[in-house]
């Protein structure tokens, strides 16, 4: 996966995220994973 949010829909949408990590994923850190992305805040910058 990459650090762009459509990566992170498609990612989540087609059921990739969920196979790789082997557990469902819920809504909530799909979202997160956006909103982190969205901020530039992936490698803990603030």
């Amino acid at each position: 996966m990459c650090r762009d949010e459509d990566c992170i829909s498609g990612a989540v949408e087609c059921g990739g995220l969920r196979r790789a990590l082997e557990v469902d994923v819920p809504i909530t850190l799909a979202a997160e994973l956006r909103r982190i992305v969205s901020r530039g805040t992936f490698d803990g910058a603030q």
